[in-house]
C-alpha cells in the first residue's frame, strides 16, 4: 500500500500503529536475545540484520517479534548502557553529578603562568601531552585534570588579552 501524507497524517492523529498492537517483552524472549546478542549490546554494536533473522528462527519464543522490532530492542539495550554510564560518570556527563570547584592555589596560578605563558601570550592552547608533563613535575597540581588545566590556560588568555 503506497502511503500518503493524508493517510501518514491520518496515523498521526489516531495513533494507530503500522506493525500492529504494542506488546510488551516477556522474560522468555530476552533471554533469547541476550543469549545470542549478550556481546553486541556490551560492545555496543548492533548486530546484522541477517543474524537477527537467523537468531529469530533459532529460538521459538521470538518467532511473533519481527527482525525489525529485534534489533531495536537491542539498540534500546545499547542506549539504556550508554545513559547509565552518563550518569555514572563513565562516559563524560555529569547531570546528575555534584561538581566541587576547588580555588587555584597561588603556587598553581604561579606554576600556571610560567609553564604555559607562551599560551597565554600566543594563540595556542598547551596539548595533553604538554598538560601532564607539568602535572607529572609538579605535585601541587596533581589535583587538577588536564580539561581543568586547559580551560584555565583559555581564561587566563582571555584575561591578557582583555587588559
Amino acid at each position: 500500500m503506497q502511503l500518503t501524507i493524508r493517510y501518514m497524517s491520518y496515523l498521526f492523529i489516531t495513533g494507530d500503529r503500522f506493525c500492529g498492537p504494542k506488546r510488551s517483552w516477556s522474560a522468555e524472549e530476552k533471554d533469547a536475545v541476550l543469549l545470542d546478542f549478550a556481546n553486541c549490546i556490551e560492545i555496543k554494536k548492533l548486530p546484522s540484520y541477517h543474524d537477527v533473522q537467523a537468531a529469530a528462527s533459532k529460538h521459538s519464543v521470538l518467532c511473533n517479534r519481527s527482525p525489525t522490532s529485534i534489533r531495536l530492542w537491542i539498540e534500546n539495550q545499547i542506549m539504556k548502557k550508554r545513559k547509565s554510564c552518563e550518569l555514572s560518570g563513565n562516559g563524560g556527563g555529569h547531570k546528575d553529578k555534584v561538581i566541587k570547584r576547588i580555588r587555584w592555589s597561588i603556587e598553581e596560578q604561579n606554576t600556571l603562568n610560567s609553564e604555559f605563558a607562551r599560551h597565554i601570550r600566543g594563540n595556542t592552547l598547551p596539548s595533553q601531552s604538554e598538560i601532564q608533563a607539568v602535572i607529572d613535575n609538579n605535585p601541587h597540581m596533581q589535583q587538577r585534570s588536564v580539561k581543568c588545566i586547559k580551560t584555565t590556560v583559555l581564561n587566563a588568555r582571555i584575561k591578557y588579552r582583555a587588559s
